[in-house]
């Protein structure tokens, strides 16, 4: 309770005062309400917002956010400041509230993915004030940074946005079938697909009682091969454009695997729905098939004893590993009232000692067992993932991502998160069925599913 209460500042509890209904009786009675909120921290990070435009003293600047680990972050930057301190803003998704702010409701600095987009130099501040080659003076060097997620945030010559963290797509499996997987540290569609056809197993009735992998099980895992393969997604107006040429490919060769190590889409489903209704890592280690998705976002915070009979490869082929879409960057909003403050948080932020000494905080109070790493992933700083994350996270000893390994999407749409779920995903595990029935209609093209999903969202 103590470590989320500590985001109140001295102004903010008058700001309190001045909501609660009256006197020592309404205090109490109001924080009460607080506590109970408290037990969810997207609800207290909302609560902050109403307290924001009571806030806005000469030291203060204010954080947008959607990520839930700043909380802790920003407590932790507060109590180490005397003449600065930020108020925490919990938006779900910042960059379409920019559009509506106004006033003291604008934040200075913000912090979320989907911040990279055609839209990027219209709302953001350049960086120009805390970048220097060599880091000399209060600045960041930019060389700390993997130089692919640092050149995705500038425009030009010019640092819009620094990187925070990313994520990689990976699959897991039974640590007595490591020989089976090989020494590769990457696994790429070839792979996967042989060495899932070689666990297959059935019985006497010819019905399979393990299965390797399914390509229709996981349609992230489709959407990650897809990129691997040369899908180009990009942002075209409000919606995407692809490569069809690649896509179609990508498309054949998914329905091939199945034809070849699984027969058919049904008996993939009917096996999915008969035997995989555990977690993914009991699945493996069961034996009941060879492999898992994950993101390292999701596979990371697990428990010592959910992890400690799996190992891991990367999603990748030629060397290569799709970086994942949702990645976390920092910027400094063009109307920001307090930039200078700003600043300072992110040169702050931007430290490995500062890392190290979070990291070190959510694991005295067991944070990092909830969320992974830094922001919920790999920090953008390489040497902290070389040298700090591994203290945290054994396994990350026998296959941290190098530099040259990392391959970042391009311009997305500001909603691609949603576009992928409701348009692309779909649309991947409808073409990707082997024996559909001929007498349902075709299934709608990607240009129709945009225009379809347009209309409902008008």
């Amino acid at each position: 309770m103590k470590l989320y209460t500590k985001l109140f500042t001295k102004q903010q509890t008058k700001c309190l005062n001045k909501y609660s209904k009256s006197g020592k009786a309404g205090r109490r009675g109001l924080a009460l309400k607080i506590r109970k909120s408290l037990l969810v921290l997207p609800a207290l990070l909302f609560f902050s917002s109403l307290l924001s435009s009571c806030s806005r003293q000469t030291n203060t600047f204010t954080i947008w956010t959607s990520r839930v680990e700043f909380a802790s972050y920003v407590e932790y930057y507060n109590a180490s400041h005397e003449n600065s301190k930020a108020v925490l803003v919990y938006k779900e998704d910042p960059f379409h509230s920019l559009s509506s702010a106004r006033g003291d409701s604008t934040p200075d600095l913000i912090i979320s993915d989907g911040l990279k987009n055609s839209a990027t130099k219209r709302y953001f501040h350049p960086l120009d004030n805390i970048i220097r080659e060599g880091g000399k003076g209060d600045k960041i060097d930019y060389s700390i940074f993997y130089k692919t997620l640092y050149e995705y945030g500038t425009l030009g010559s010019k640092a819009y946005l620094l990187p925070v963290s990313f994520n990689l797509p990976m699959l897991a499996f039974g640590n007595a079938n490591e020989s089976v997987v090989g020494d590769s540290h990457l696994i790429g569609m070839d792979l996967l697909k042989s060495t899932s056809g070689e666990f297959n197993a059935r019985n006497n009735s010819d019905d399979f009682t393990a299965m390797g992998y399914g390509v229709s099980w996981n349609p992230e895992l489709l959407y990650e091969f897809t990129k691997i393969r040369g899908g180009e997604y990009r942002e075209k107006g409000k919606y995407f454009q692809w490569n069809k040429n690649a896509l179609a490919s990508c498309i054949e060769e998914f329905k091939k695997w199945t034809t070849e190590n699984n027969q058919s889409t049904t008996n993939e489903l009917n096996f999915q729905f008969k035997y995989l209704f555990t977690p993914g890592y009991k699945q493996v280690v069961g034996g009941r098939c060879l492999y898992t998705f994950y993101t390292s976002d999701n596979f990371f915070k697990f428990k010592p004893d959910q992890v400690e009979n799996l190992s891991y490869r990367w999603l990748g082929e030629n060397g290569k590993i799709p970086v994942e879409d949702n990645i976390v960057m920092a910027g400094i909003y063009k109307k920001a009232k307090n930039v200078k403050r700003a600043e300072d948080f992110i040169v702050w932020f931007m430290k490995e000692q500062t890392q190290k000494e979070l990291m070190e905080r959510s694991q005295n109070m067991n944070l990092n067992t909830r969320t992974f790493g830094i922001s919920g992933g790999f920090s953008s700083i390489r040497s902290v993932n070389e040298t700090i994350l591994p203290i945290y996270y054994r396994t990350l000893l026998e296959n941290l991502p190098s530099e040259e390994n990392l391959t970042l999407p391009d311009i997305l749409p500001p909603n691609w998160s949603a576009q992928k779920e409701n348009i692309l995903y779909p649309y991947l595990l409808e073409m990707v069925q082997t024996d559909r029935d001929p007498n349902f209609p075709d299934p709608l093209t990607l240009e129709q599913r945009i225009q379809s999903w347009n209309k409902s969202n008008l």
